[in-house]
């Protein structure tokens, strides 16, 4: 919006901030898989450090046929790469285990970590690096979108509700920053027509609920929560997986906004979530806005035209008034729908439920496949 001048300093100091824990990303997954594997986290860091280090990246600007002890060297740019050190931390984490056992228990405090250096940062280089790139550019994204930018769109906006539902949607996170380093990321940009479909159709209930206090005044704050801050859990939760007629909408409006967007080749080089504030990070603009906009309208308009009631089905805040209510100081049975362990909701993998933003609560961790209603 040209605010600030972003040849100056005031902006250099605020972008470096901003770009920091990317540039240097694969030092936080080098050090954080190394923890999780149970191996030194500060080998890992060095591993990554290594790649990014002034005498490597410089080779990036060379033109020379480049080698290494005689072997062929295709010079990477690691940098805010993913799938590259998570590769090398897996083979480094035996690694280090087989040098503990073969290296005498006087010498492993320096032997171990330089043998491991000395291995694992070429091994990166030369393999993991190269493989890396090649794999994200022959099976990624941009593969799927040269075969066919709408079918790409349909399919990614489509199925990101259910992959909402079921967790999982975290682990396409990885995919989205590592596409930073290789021209920026469409799958954020994709999804965001999901986003803004689910926000449409909280929209199209607050307009058809009048007569429903309750669930206008759940489907106002859902509607809010998504536009305001790209939360559209308690949307899906909430009221679409309720109203089961609501799932072929957010297919369709989520399935055009992508389209549209995928057409656009709306791109993205920093992580956010969508909603309306993030609008401007989005490359083109106006293909973004055009994609969303398309979406949340169609959601809308098809909620309110063709309703979300399920004839002779109950209405989440219609059922009748429970005369056991909870009360401070008196304790009450709640009996649970599964059986196994409790575990609190601050340990749930999901940070919507683990902060509570959709509410207290507890979860539960199943040991069977049955569930029970009373």
């Amino acid at each position: 919006m040209n605010w600030i001048n972003d040849k100056g300093a005031t902006f250099a100091i605020l972008n470096a901030t901003s770009n920091a824990v990317f540039y240097f990303l694969p030092i936080f997954i080098g050090m954080s898989a190394s923890k999780k594997l149970n191996v030194n986290p500060y080998i890992g860091g060095v591993i990554a450090a290594s790649l990014l280090e002034p005498s490597f990246t410089n080779l990036l600007k060379s033109e020379e046929n480049l080698t290494f002890i005689g072997l062929p060297l295709v010079v990477t740019d690691f940098a805010s790469t993913v799938f590259s050190l998570l590769i090398a931390i897996a083979i480094y984490a035996p690694l280090e285990r087989l040098l503990k056992r073969w290296v005498p228990k006087v010498l492993q405090l320096f032997l171990v970590p330089t043998l491991s250096l000395i291995i694992m940062v070429p091994l990166t280089v030369l393999v993991f690096g190269p493989f890396s790139e090649y794999v994200s550019s022959g099976i990624g994204i941009d593969y799927m979108l040269g075969f066919s930018r709408i079918l790409t769109g349909v399919i990614i906006a489509s199925v990101w509700p259910f992959l909402v539902v079921l967790g999982v949607h975290w682990g396409l996170v990885p995919i989205m920053i590592d596409n930073f380093a290789h021209g920026g990321d469409i799958l954020i940009a994709i999804t965001a027509a999901s986003v803004f479909a689910q926000i449409g159709i909280a929209f199209g209930v607050v307009l058809r609920s009048r007569r429903n206090k309750d669930l206008r005044s759940l489907s106002i704050g859902t509607t809010l929560s998504g536009l305001l801050a790209g939360v559209t859990e308690p949307i899906l939760y909430g009221l679409i997986l309720w109203y089961k007629r609501l799932i072929p909408i957010v297919l369709v409006s989520g399935a055009i906004g992508g389209a549209i967007i995928a057409i656009f080749d709306v791109r993205v080089t920093t992580f956010v979530l969508n909603n309306l504030f993030t609008i401007p990070v989005f490359k083109p603009m106006y293909g973004y806005i055009l994609g969303i906009a398309i979406a949340l309208i169609i959601g809308t308009i098809l909620t309110f035209v063709f309703g979300f009631e399920a004839k002779n089905s109950e209405k989440p805040l219609e059922a009748k008034e429970n005369t056991n209510n909870l009360q401070e100081g008196v304790s009450t049975m709640i009996f649970a729908p599964l059986s196994r362990e409790i575990v609190k909701l601050e340990n749930v993998p999901d940070p919507v439920f683990s902060t509570e933003a959709m509410g207290k609560g507890i979860a539960i961790e199943p040991e069977n496949d049955t569930v029970l209603f009373m």
